[in-house]
This record gives structure tokens, sequence and C-alpha cells, in this order.
């Protein structure tokens, strides 16, 4: 990889809202950048499938992306189309442990992704706490907002099926 392409992926993993936290100028960032590999997927390709397990964490560097969804009765919807302009990342909470994923994601077109497995963060933030706990407070933030989320949808269920019900 050239100088200029790995200065690149270094700002897309600094810009990335798991490491907002973490201060650019700080000596850590730059050893957590340099823990990622970087994968690159043809058009097509499927990189991660709902359901099925998931160590990593992945950063789109470069190409299109899509995100598809399925209903509980098996039918498919696409829920959004994603570019490096969106800084879009999926996988954040195996930085904490292993997950599964929430939906499948394929390259729309050949994309290059910047990876940091789940177990080299967190073995490299058990010998360095002072990088790994913004990342980690930031994923727990990031979890907590999902919670919350949830909550505000099952309320919205429960009222529509209690309005449902009194009609």
């Amino acid at each position: 990889m050239n100088k200029a392409s790995e200065d690149y992926i270094n700002d897309k993993i600094r810009n990335n809202p798991v490491f907002e936290q973490v201060p650019h100028d700080n000596l850590f960032l730059a050893e957590l950048c340099g823990k990622f590999s970087v994968k690159k997927f043809k058009s097509g390709s499927v990189i991660a499938e709902e359901g099925r397990s998931s160590s990593a964490l992945y950063i789109l560097v470069s190409g299109e992306a899509e995100i598809i969804k399925k209903t509980p009765a098996g039918d498919t919807y696409n829920t959004g189309l994603f570019t490096e302009k969106d800084n879009f990342s999926f996988g954040e909470f195996s930085l904490i442990r292993d997950d599964f994923n929430e939906f499948t994601v394929r390259s729309e077109t050949d994309t290059e992704w910047a990876v940091l497995p789940g177990e080299k963060f967190r073995a490299y933030s058990d010998l360095n706490p002072e990088a790994g706990f913004p990342v980690v407070f930031r994923v727990a933030e990031m979890l907590s907002d999902e919670v919350n989320k949830v909550r505000r949808d099952m309320m919205t269920l429960y009222e529509a099926l209690v309005h449902e019900i009194k009609s």
C-alpha cells in the first residue's frame, strides 16, 4: 500500500464515530490504525450476512455498499445505499465482544474496507487502557442509543395495538 492510500485509510478510521473521543494527535490512535487490515470485495459480494457471527469492525473506505434486512417472513428489503462519503461502518459492538450481524452488507460496486478484528482491539486495549476506554465508552453510548430506540419502537407498537383494540 502506498503512503497516500495509507494516509487516506487512516483518515477514514480517525473520522469514524467510534474513534471520535480519542484525541487525533494521540499516539494510541496511530497505533490502533496499525491494527487494521484492508479487505477488498468485488461488486455483488456479501461482506456480512444477517444473523451470522460478527467479530470485526468494518469501515467503508471506497465504493458503494447496500444494507439488506429480512422480515420475519423471510422477505428482504434494502434499507440504504452507502458510499465512502457517508462514513459508513458496522460491527462496532464486536470491539467489545463477538456479536451477530443485524443486517446483510453487500458490495454494490467494488469496495475496500478497513477492518479491525475485535480480538486485536481487545488485546491492544488490555495493554493500553487509555486508548481502549474512549472507544469502549463510545460503543457503550451507541449501544445505549440502540436500546433507547428499541424502547421507543416498542412503545409505538404498544400504542398502535391499544388503538387498534379500542377501534
